[in-house]
């Protein structure tokens, strides 16, 4: 399993968005959101995603020069029309229209439509929570995931997040598939040959199978939590979908990529900042000091694992595995780079 650099992956990274002839600009804010995926250890969100991009770019269902504009802002609320450009650009923008709305109006929220894909949504209410905001981002996707107790794919895996600012300067992030699992997952652990856990998928029939390669074959993805997890799937197809004027994937027949929607809440129009994000440290002190159950190490905080994998791999390098990095030298010579790019 190589080890890389985050320097090195971002060169590489941009290097071949650049040869699918994205704007300089463009590529760099993608290559960003992809390494810091990968740094992060949410490897399913990472580089990898420039093989599905490149088959997006070659299919005219992701147009790497499209420009993302803001179409309408009226008072807290803004929307933006991707174009069908990348994702990640315009995401970035609405989670930074909906700080700005926020300040002047005590929340703020943006809708973004007509993109692909806009990445690791937690990225956003990251963003969202480092001005001081709680920010909260939801996304619909393609057709993946049945109603509980149904047998067809109906929702996408139609992804939250939500995160709020701590004493220390870090965050608190909480992001989540509201599917069992991310599709992405599923690809990881078919091309390592890796069951699933119980719970995530249904086979073509209808029948509970821990096999990854059965959704391939027709199978459905199930949604998190039975029909809690289901209710929060529909309403996300329905927030990040039909209100925002995406549309969503039951109801269409083409892809209809991510519509999404970012909503910050200042939080000092509630109370004090300090006194907000210091009950928050008192409260999470508490849950760590909380005994751990029986054949449990300790009790884990949402986004923990992310925080120490990211400073592990900063300090050691990213392993990439070896499928991924197969990956990564298809996409480079398809898109017409020397191989000499990946170095010794």
């Amino acid at each position: 399993m190589p080890l890389v650099t985050e320097a090195r992956l971002r060169s590489l990274c941009q290097q071949i968005l650049l040869a699918m002839q994205t704007p300089a600009d463009i590529a760099e804010v993608v290559t960003d959101a992809l390494v810091k995926a990968d740094v992060k250890g949410v490897d399913s969100h990472g580089v990898r995603l420039l093989t599905m991009y490149l088959r997006h770019v070659e299919a005219g269902t992701i147009v790497p020069t499209a420009r993302a504009e803001i179409t309408r802002q009226d008072g807290a609320v803004a929307l933006i029309e991707g174009h069908w450009g990348f994702g990640q650009v315009p995401a970035r923008q609405a989670a930074r229209l909906a700080v700005d709305a926020a300040k002047q109006y005590g929340i703020g929220a943006a809708s973004l439509v007509h993109v692909q894909h806009i990445g690791r949504v937690g990225e956003y209410a990251e963003e969202m929570a480092k001005h001081g905001m709680l920010g909260i981002a939801v996304c619909n996707t393609s057709r993946t995931t049945t109603p509980h107790g149904g047998m067809l794919r109906m929702f996408g895996t139609n992804p939250l997040a939500m995160a709020v600012p701590r004493g220390n300067g870090d965050l608190l992030v909480a992001d989540f598939a509201t599917s069992a699992k991310s599709v992405n997952k599923l690809l990881i652990a078919r091309q390592r040959e890796e069951p699933l856990p119980e719970g995530v998928i249904l086979d073509k029939n209808g029948y509970p199978t821990t096999d990854p390669n059965d959704f391939f074959a027709g199978g459905y993805l199930l949604p998190v939590g039975g029909y809690k997890g289901y209710a929060l799937n529909l309403f996300i197809d329905i927030i990040g979908g039909l209100l925002v004027g995406a549309g969503c994937a039951a109801l269409i027949t083409k892809h209809p990529g991510n519509g999404a929607l970012f909503v910050a809440l200042d939080i000092a129009r509630w109370r004090p900042l300090n006194e907000f994000t210091a009950d928050v440290d008192a409260l999470l002190a508490a849950i760590k000091a909380a005994p751990a159950a029986p054949g449990v190490e300790e009790v884990l905080l949402p986004g923990e694992l992310e925080a120490r994998a990211e400073e592990q791999r900063l300090r050691k390098g990213i392993p990439l595995d070896e499928e991924t990095w197969e990956e990564l030298h298809i996409v480079a010579q398809k898109v017409g780079l020397p191989a000499g790019v990946f170095g010794k």
